[in-house]
């Protein structure tokens, strides 16, 4: 099972909307998976929507304040999807002229129609990033994982056994997206 389908991802620095267009059409039924970034945690992460319709909510936003800049990342989802030409849009608020700003996303196909059952978040400064561990609960689990640095010490890379979908390398701070698939059930 590949349930990966497309992805992509833009950044922008001071915006208050930033949107990015799926380079194929979305297939009706996918879930979509996005993650919204910002410099800065004054910055609020309100909506995200698209040019099809499909309702996202929000299933976790986690900040890290000792780090400098501050970060903070957010994640959207929105599943069974009209299917066509898309464009997604991520919406913030607080934005100030330094501050950057970026949104990534992950079409996925045959996910559940609840396909969010759990997640771990973590703030640290490490070379080595880890959300924690989660205990699967089925055989067939996604699991995404996305890292965000603000300084040009580290370069984000996947984990063990992750599938790189997006990193934005160079431009800090640094947002690297990743997923895999796990067939057992554990920690």
């Amino acid at each position: 099972w590949t349930p990966f389908v497309q992805g992509g991802d833009a950044q922008g620095i001071g915006v208050a909307t930033l949107g990015v267009g799926l380079s194929l059409d979305a297939t009706a039924g996918n879930s979509l998976l996005v993650m919204l970034f910002s410099s800065q945690t004054l910055i609020a992460h309100d909506s995200v929507s698209d040019s099809l319709g499909n309702t996202y909510t929000n299933i976790l936003t986690a900040a890290d304040t000792g780090a400098i800049p501050s970060l903070r990342v957010s994640f959207w989802i929105a599943t069974n999807i009209v299917g066509g030409p898309n464009t997604i849009t991520g919406f913030w608020s607080g934005a100030t002229g330094s501050a950057r700003q970026g949104i990534a996303f992950h079409e996925y196909t045959g996910l559940a129609a609840s396909p969010v059952d759990q997640f771990s978040s973590n703030s640290q400064q490490t070379a080595i990033p880890t959300s924690g561990n989660i205990t699967t609960l089925q055989a067939e689990e996604l699991l995404v994982g996305a890292v965000l640095y603000s300084s040009g010490v580290v370069t984000a890379l996947p984990g063990t056994g992750y599938t790189e979908r997006q990193n934005t390398g160079a431009v800090r701070p640094d947002f690297e997206t990743e997923d895999q698939v796990v067939s057992i059930i554990g920690t």
